[in-house]
C-alpha cells in the first residue's frame, strides 16, 4: 500500500483529509511518511456524532462524513488544493469489461493472472477488482 500511495503521490500528488481524532492522525502520519508530495487538509474538531452511528466516537468528534460540505471545501482550499493545471484525462478509461477481457477478473485463472499483474506493477496483492480498476486508471497503467 505504501508503494501505491508513493506512486500516486509522485504522479498526481496526494491530499490527506482525515478525521481530527487520534486514528486520523495515525493515518495522516503513515501517508506523510510514505509519500513525498502530500497536502494536508484539516477539518475542525466539532463535537457530535454522525447520523448513521448510534453514539459518538471515542473522542466525541464528528468525522469527515459528518462535516458540512462547505467546511470540507474550505479545508481543501486552505491546504492548497486547486483545480488549476488539471491534468487532461486520457481518452480511454478502462472498465471491468476490460479487466475481464484481459483475464484479470471473472475467469478460472483470474486470481493467478491478477496476482502476476499486481506483482509486475508493484501494487498491493490484496487489491479488489474495483480498487484495481481505480488504480490503473489513476496511474495510467496499460492493460493491453
Amino acid at each position: 500500500m505504501q508503494s501505491l500511495i508513493r506512486k500516486l503521490s509522485e504522479k498526481n500528488g496526494v491530499v490527506i483529509l482525515t478525521d481530527s481524532d487520534r486514528a486520523g492522525f495515525i493515518i495522516r502520519n503513515f501517508i506523510k511518511n510514505a509519500a513525498p508530495n502530500v497536502l494536508h487538509a484539516y477539518i475542525p474538531e466539532i463535537k457530535g456524532k454522525e447520523k448513521r452511528k448510534p453514539k459518538p466516537g471515542a473522542e466525541g468528534l464528528l468525522g469527515v462524513e459528518g462535516i458540512e460540505k462547505e467546511i470540507i471545501i474550505k479545508a481543501l482550499k486552505d491546504a492548497g488544493v486547486t483545480i488549476d493545471g488539471e491534468k487532461k484525462e486520457r481518452n480511454k478509461k478502462y472498465t471491468k469489461a476490460d479487466l475481464y477481457f484481459c483475464g484479470l477478473v471473472g475467469k478460472e485463472d483470474s486470481r493467478i493472472k491478477r496476482r502476476e499483474f499486481l506483482l509486475k506493477n508493484n501494487l498491493p496483492q490484496k487489491m479488489s477488482a474495483n480498487m484495481l480498476l481505480e488504480v490503473i486508471n489513476a496511474l495510467d497503467i496499460e492493460l493491453f
